[in-house]
């Protein structure tokens, strides 16, 4: 996918969010992607930071709708979640707090066991 397509992308997820949970912010992915400070409007940004901040806003609908509506995975958030973790450089993990550090190496571990949200 090009550049522009994955900030156009971007800006759609962002649209959803705010239309599908306009006050809720407290997802643990969404305070990754505000940490993460990658908007749709930053062309100066990688892609690939383009697709972490893509897949963490999916993450945050798919959280959000799971709760809502029993038909979507429970699941299908951390998986998402997972895909945006591969994408977040070391770059861009320096802008993240240790907390968030801490999540992104049991994951790269393959320790999500206690990330598992029920």
């Amino acid at each position: 996918m090009h550049k522009e397509q994955l900030m156009e992308l971007h800006q759609f997820f962002v649209h959803v969010f705010k239309e599908i949970m306009p006050d809720q912010n407290n997802c643990e992915y969404y305070e990754i992607y505000e940490k993460l400070d990658v908007k749709p409007h930053h062309i100066h940004k990688l892609k690939t930071e383009q697709r972490a901040a893509i897949f963490l806003l999916a993450a945050c609908i798919a959280e959000g709708l799971s709760e809502k509506d029993g038909t979507i995975p429970d699941n299908l958030s951390k998986r998402l979640a997972d895909n945006a973790f591969k994408y977040i450089n070391t770059k861009s993990t320096e802008k993240l707090n240790t907390t968030t550090e801490d999540t992104l190496h049991k994951i790269n571990a393959g320790d999500s066991k206690g990330l598992v949200r029920n």
